[in-house]
């Protein structure tokens, strides 16, 4: 038991060290192969508008000028340790585990991932019980009425589920149920706190999340 247990954790971290490898080849060696220079690869962080000084800074703060070795051990020592990022007189710490600093939301990247976390989870579980309630039951009842018209408009509806494109699909259900028939409000993410049960939309929100639920299952075959 022992022995498996260490050959996971060695597999663990074997596989974290491929994955923060093909990240950064991703945005720092992948344009350098492809003929970029590290001012253009600099110009992707602070935008086409950016003047010569602006972008001669990024290139200098991001380290890009460096082997490439040593922007890696950079980047990788920055998710253990953090790291401190500079910008004109101020300096941004980003603590561990760092996975970058956004410039734009002047915040760390990690407290955007775990800002987003609730609702990432709320979709993964509502789809995942409607997908097991509604697909299971379903198919049995497909598989009881075989090549009956149930079973084929089942069959349609799935297949058109995972053949279209998601922004095809969302337009479209977020035009109809939303706006046409009114079935869903269009508002963003609700918590369930007591300020909205008091205000009586618990109804609306439940609503919602009914509907971001059925189109991600829908999609997602």
């Amino acid at each position: 038991m022992g022995a498996f247990i260490i050959r996971r954790l060695f597999a663990a971290v074997l596989l974290l060290l491929v994955v923060t490898m093909v990240t950064f080849a991703i945005f720092f060696l992948v344009p350098k192969l492809a003929g970029q220079t590290t001012q253009q690869i600099a110009l992707r962080y602070v935008g086409r508008g950016a003047s010569q000084a602006d972008i001669l800074a990024t290139e200098k703060r991001l380290h890009l000028g460096d082997a490439l070795p040593s922007q890696y051990w950079r980047f990788v020592s920055g998710i253990v340790a953090g790291q401190d990022y500079s910008y004109g007189p101020d300096v941004a710490h980003c603590p561990p585990p760092c996975l970058g600093y956004s410039f734009r939301n002047s915040q760390p990247v990690w407290n955007l991932i775990t800002d987003r976390i609730p609702v990432t989870l709320s979709l993964a579980l509502g789809a995942a019980v409607i997908w097991v309630t509604v697909g299971v039951g379903t198919g049995v009842l497909s598989a009881l009425r075989r090549r009956t018209f149930f079973d084929r408009g089942a069959m349609m509806v799935a297949l058109a589920g995972v053949s279209l494109p998601i922004y095809f699909t969302g337009l479209v259900s977020l035009a109809l149920f939303a706006y046409t028939w009114k079935l869903c409000p269009t508002a963003s993410t609700m918590c369930l706190s007591p300020t909205i049960r008091r205000a009586g939309r618990t109804t609306s929100f439940f609503r919602g999340s009914l509907s971001r639920f059925s189109m991600l299952r829908f999609t997602r075959g």
